[in-house]
């Protein structure tokens, strides 16, 4: 039997609201783990104040999403509310920083995973018990039709990261005037769009976001740990001191504690936990780095034989799909870009900008900046 709805506080949205089907999805053993995944990864290491959960964000998108559905449509949709709370069920230990093990070792990005953990557990046998429709949760869950609302360029699920992370961060990057543009966008053509009447808010969220990524994400220290944290993680995985495919499911301070006792990334590790990271030896900020940079960088230091360091090659995720603009009637105007020189500029600098870093232990900076440079 379903239990009775209740409500949450939370810092951002206030009174978060959930009703008895998303309850008992909450109460899941897949969503609880999300209270042990932080949303940043170790960018605590940066902004201690950023220690909040994937939980809580998970709410936060489900909350939002009700609100813009419901000022479109005035309705409700709990095929799509189920969609937008579960979206992150499948995420690795430290949320994004894991992205690589999971593309290298399973082959597989963490919505592929949510969508099989959904598929194969409880959660799949509530919401069709509820007497809803799998298959449209699923078409939600993937982000299209109205899964669009919290997976899209202007979603619920952007809306409500940048918001929150920005919040315990302790930085202004990511503020956005969130309460106008959910009443800012409609729907063109089964897309989720924006009103031509107001596109300063689009543009100040896509602002926001540029910044975020720059200044918080891209980080040059959460960079380095998340660098010796995936070097760490993959010497245990080829060393066969940890099966990935079953640590997926851990939560962060399982997955590290486990990889503190390998032989193979048991130093690197502690060096994390007792913050003793590497430093950088090169970082180039440029539209000038080549692909094949980094892997030049790594073959001339392996042939010198250093051991302790990372190179990493990072680029600010593009902003994701245009967005068409329609007028108070619904009609076509055009897309955000034709539209606005500001999202223009914008996409021409994220799409150059790529940011180069090299580190390693203190020791070595010199000698590790000396060969490094040779690839530059």
């Amino acid at each position: 039997m379903l239990k009775p709805s209740f409500r949450t506080r939370d810092p951002l949205l206030g009174d978060i609201k959930a009703n008895a089907i998303e309850l008992s999805i909450i109460e899941t053993p897949e969503m609880q783990r999300l209270r042990r995944l932080k949303q940043t990864g170790f960018l605590d290491m940066v902004y201690p104040g950023a220690t909040h959960s994937r939980f809580s964000h998970s709410l936060g998108t489900m909350q939002i999403s009700k609100e813009i559905f419901n000022n479109i449509y005035g309705k409700d949709n709990e095929e799509l509310y189920l969609a937008a709370l579960l979206h992150d069920v499948g995420h690795a230990p430290f949320s994004h920083t894991s992205d690589e093990l999971l593309k290298k070792y399973l082959g597989k990005t963490h919505e592929i995973i949510g969508e099989e953990k959904i598929r194969e557990g409880r959660i799949k046998d509530i919401i069709s018990g509820a007497g809803l429709s799998f298959a449209r949760f699923v078409k939600y869950f993937r982000g299209e039709g109205f899964g669009e609302i919290f997976a899209g360029t202007f979603g619920a699920d952007r809306i409500d990261y940048l918001s929150r992370d920005a919040y315990y961060a302790g930085v202004n990057y990511g503020v956005i005037d969130q309460q106008r543009l959910k009443y800012k966008l409609g729907f063109y053509k089964g897309r989720l769009s924006i009103y031509d009447y107001d596109i300063s808010v689009a543009e100040s969220m896509l602002i926001a976001r540029y910044l975020m990524f720059y200044n918080v994400y891209k980080h040059h220290t959460g960079l380095i740990v998340s660098g010796m944290y995936n070097k760490a993680a993959s010497a245990a995985i080829d060393n066969g001191e940890v099966d990935f495919k079953t640590a997926k499911d851990y939560d962060d301070l399982t997955f590290i504690t486990e990889l503190s006792k390998t032989k193979s990334a048991g130093e690197i590790v502690g060096r994390i936990l007792e913050r003793r990271l590497y430093k950088r030896a090169v970082y180039l900020d440029s539209d000038s780095v080549k692909s094949d940079t980094e892997r030049d960088i790594k073959g001339r230091l392996e042939k010198a034989g250093e051991k302790e360091y990372v190179v990493i090659t990072a680029k600010i995720k593009k902003s994701g799909d245009d967005v068409s603009v329609i007028d108070k009637k619904g009609n076509y105007v055009g897309t955000l870009s034709e539209l606005s020189p500001i999202v223009r500029s914008l996409n021409e600098v994220i799409g150059r900008k790529t940011i180069l870093l090299v580190a390693c232990s203190e020791d070595r900076v010199e000698k590790v900046k000396r060969i490094a440079e040779k690839s530059l």
